[in-house]
């Protein structure tokens, strides 16, 4: 409010369009306002100071975020004793405080609310050294270029025979390093025709060539690939960060529940609680959630293979917990742990048939009270005989 205030007495004294009146008379009073505001918050401020010191005593000193605090009380003491202009204005340090909020981005990490603001500042944490050698690289080619146009216009605009109000703004634009720098940037982040017409009217029509193939490279070609790269790099360094990985997952796992729990309510028509073969069944015969399965990576032909697999604990009848833990592990093709979990348990059982093949062989008699030796010597023995053979 205070810069607001200060920005419409500027605008008066300026004269800009429009402001036809001072401050005081736009927001009458706001001044003594300013002055009530400014003596509670500096006296919030100073007791918090002496607060953190009594507190944290030594570590208070350790904190470089203390040493700002001390620097805004310290001036507002000073300021108010004094009545004197301080060579920074006090506006400015207590705006500096205000950065102290990033600090609650640790906070933020903790809330699921502002998982999206997380995964924001953690990509723009992750894009800095794509963005610093994007820099770099765009600001090397430009810097050559602008070199190469403030040489070329040089005579021109040293020409006393050709007209001074045209030299005048060739100048503006490529008078020296640091106004053909600003042009160069112009043109390709910019508007790129002011700087063009002024060297197409003025100097030669050559220059429209080189601003066009400017445009199509530097402006269209390499910024489209710088783009690229610094998109890549910096979802690639956010997607391997363990907090947004975790919240992924958790994510995800709370939208297939949420539509696992829309497919057990329209399913249980009886309202107890399961989920019966039955209902299974009439579920099933609906095109449109067998589509919708279909496009949750979960194509199922055999409704009773289904069912069966689902139902873990065999009492006829599925609950919500089994169909979300089941609909889960079905889900899209074959895991690598999964296919290694069965090939173990195919090798458990071709271990345990060989070992009742060679007692039946053997003529002893089996039963299933006989005892079968462990599934791991088993293994151990089947791979010392392969490396035999």
């Amino acid at each position: 409010l205070e810069a607001q205030y200060h920005g419409i007495e500027h605008a008066y004294k300026v004269g800009y369009p429009g402001s036809t009146r001072t401050a005081e008379e736009t927001w009458p009073g706001a001044v003594g306002t300013f002055k009530v505001l400014e003596w509670i918050f500096g006296i919030c401020f100073t007791m918090e100071l002496l607060l953190k010191l009594l507190l944290m005593r030594k570590k208070f000193f350790f904190d470089p975020w203390n040493y700002l605090d001390v620097a805004i009380v310290g001036s507002w003491i000073f300021d108010t004793l004094t009545n004197s202009d301080l060579p920074v204005d006090p506006l400015l340090l207590r705006l500096a405080r205000l950065t102290r909020l990033l600090r609650l981005l640790k906070v933020v990490r903790t809330i699921q609310l502002f998982d999206s603001l997380f995964l924001m500042t953690t990509a723009m944490r992750a894009s800095f050294s794509a963005l610093f050698w994007s820099i770099v690289l765009l600001s090397l080619v430009q810097m050559l270029l602008a070199l190469t146009l403030q040489k070329m216009v040089e005579s021109y605009i040293l020409d006393e025979s050709s007209p001074k109000d045209k030299r005048v703004e060739v100048y503006k634009y490529f008078g020296s390093f640091a106004r053909s720098m600003l042009t160069m940037f112009e043109i390709t982040l910019g508007n790129w025709m002011p700087p063009c017409r002024a060297l197409v009217e003025n100097v030669s029509e050559w220059y429209m060539l080189f601003s066009i193939i400017h445009k199509l490279i530097i402006g269209f070609s390499v910024l489209s690939v710088l783009n690229a790269v610094f998109i890549q790099e910096t979802f690639k360094v956010a997607s391997i960060d363990d907090r947004i990985m975790l919240m992924s997952r958790d994510r995800a796992r709370k939208i297939h529940a949420k539509k696992i729990w829309g497919l057990f309510c329209r399913s249980d028509g009886n309202h107890d609680g399961f989920m019966e073969r039955e209902e299974l069944e009439g579920i099933f015969d609906n095109p449109d959630i067998r589509m919708w399965l279909a496009a949750m990576d979960l194509d199922v032909d055999d409704y009773h293979a289904f069912f069966q697999a689902i139902d873990r604990d065999c009492d006829g009848r599925i609950s919500y917990e089994e169909l979300v833990q089941g609909v889960a592990r079905m889900k899209g093709y074959a895991k690598s742990f999964e296919l290694a979990k069965l090939q173990s348990t195919t090798h458990q059982l071709r271990d345990i048939m060989q070992e009742v093949n060679q007692r039946l062989s053997h003529g002893s008699t089996f039963s299933l009270h006989t005892p079968v030796r462990p599934v791991c010597s088993l293994q151990k023995e089947t791979v010392m005989a392969d490396d035999e053979v």
